[in-house]
């Protein structure tokens, strides 16, 4: 037995010191690869260097165009000789297909070419007879149809409008609404908050048709032509200028001018003081005079007090400032305020101001009427007073514009004005 494990032991010695041996073999080999691999990229580096700085390097080559990054079957993807820089340049060229072309490019400068250009659609033009100016930032678009290409102004949107759609031109230009040709157009401006929508040319070619179309038969409902107005086939006269000899419409005459209407005025007084003051009740258990204050009337300046009887009534209104007024004013009969801020004793008096007579100032007209061929003649009547004398003036179109007076009367109240027609 002693023998037997002499040997295992032996053996197991010689097993171990050939692993370690091996191991070691392994770390040294390992660490000479890489000292060697370090070395061989150092001089491949230093190579490569030398040859971008060489004049037969690969940068050099494609530079002067005699290799090609990519060539497959004659179809080349990228082509020096044929790059993007130069005026035959394809991005793309694969069996002859351009996917790029400068023939059709995204920017080709003809832009009156339609062979598959993005301002094909959308550019900007100066006029018509000026090609592919933007001076004055016109955009036009561009569709092939029927009738040939044209150019007109599609659709301008602005993302900070306040409405849907906003079109915007310069402020000292109009916006013009044309047919397809732009030979027919209507301008339409906007200062301020005023709207104008008008016609350019001969005045008697300022025709504006809402509801319909223009021409003989035309329906439209609304409609401005030779500067009138008609409406529903009507022509609309503003009857304070009508003139009866002319009164008839295409398709529609009137055989009798329309109902005339009548003008009205009114009469306004001069300012005048109070005259007097009438008690209409006079109350009772006033043991003070009460206080009186007068209101309205269209003046001021009246300044009065009441006497009161024994009883404790008030009999009577006396002024120390008649005031100026234009109607007769209000009087109010309160109880003085006694100690103390209580009010005083008494109620129920009632007095009313009456106006000194006075001349009538001025006349309003309410309404100028229409119809009138000579000038109506004026009569005051009512009011308390008398002497007003007055005639009517008229304008050229058949309406009152004024009275004037040879006499102003003399009135308390006011008298009411009647115009009437002369037969």
């Amino acid at each position: 037995m002693e023998t037997a494990e002499y040997i295992i032991y032996t053996l197991l010695v010689i097993v171990l010191l050939a692993f370690i041996g091996f191991i070691g073999y392994v770390i040294y080999d390992n660490y000479n690869y890489k000292d060697n691999l370090t070395s061989d990229l150092n001089t491949n580096f230093k190579d490569i260097n030398r040859n971008f700085n060489s004049t037969s390097n690969v940068i050099n080559n494609v530079l002067l165009a005699k290799i090609n990054l990519n060539d497959s079957n004659s179809s080349n993807y990228v082509n020096i000789t044929s790059n993007i820089l130069v005026s035959k340049a394809n991005l793309n060229d694969s069996n002859s297909s351009n996917y790029v072309n400068i023939t059709s490019n995204i920017s080709f400068k003809n832009i009156d070419t339609f062979n598959h250009n993005l301002n094909k659609y959308f550019t900007f033009k100066e006029t018509d007879t000026k090609s592919y100016s933007d001076a004055n930032n016109k955009l036009f678009e561009y569709r092939t149809d029927a009738l040939g290409d044209k150019s007109r102004l599609e659709l301008m949107t602005k993302t900070f409008a306040t409405s849907g759609l906003q079109l915007n031109t310069d402020t000292s230009k109009e916006l013009g609404i044309c047919n397809k040709d732009g030979e027919k157009c209507f301008n339409v401006v906007n200062t301020a908050d005023s709207l104008y929508i008008y016609k350019a040319g001969a005045a008697d070619k300022r025709n504006i048709y809402i509801g319909g179309t223009e021409g003989t038969g035309a329906t439209a409902p609304l409609k401005i032509v030779d500067g009138k107005v008609h409406i529903t086939g009507d022509l609309y006269i503003n009857e304070t200028k009508y003139d009866p000899a002319t009164f008839a419409t295409s398709g529609h005459t009137h055989t009798q001018a329309p109902t005339p209407i009548d003008a009205t005025a009114t009469a306004i007084l001069a300012a005048a003081p109070i005259a007097s003051a009438r008690v209409d009740t006079g109350g009772s258990g006033y043991a003070v005079e009460p206080s009186v204050v007068i209101n309205g009337g269209g003046g001021s300046g009246a300044i009065a007090k009441a006497t009161i009887s024994a009883a404790g009534a008030v009999t009577g209104i006396t002024f120390t400032n008649y005031g100026s007024y234009t109607t007769a004013p209000t009087i109010s009969i309160t109880p003085a305020t006694g100690a103390g801020g209580t009010a005083g004793a008494g109620s129920g008096a009632a007095a009313t101001a009456t106006l000194a007579a006075a001349p009538i100032e001025s006349v309003k007209i309410d309404n100028g009427g229409t119809g009138y061929t000579a000038e109506p003649s004026v009569r005051f009547s009512g009011g308390v007073g008398t002497g007003a004398v007055a005639k009517a003036t008229i304008s050229a179109a058949g309406a009152v514009t004024g009275i004037t007076f040879t006499n102003y009367g003399s009135y308390t109240t006011a008298p009411t004005i009647t115009l009437t027609r002369a037969s």
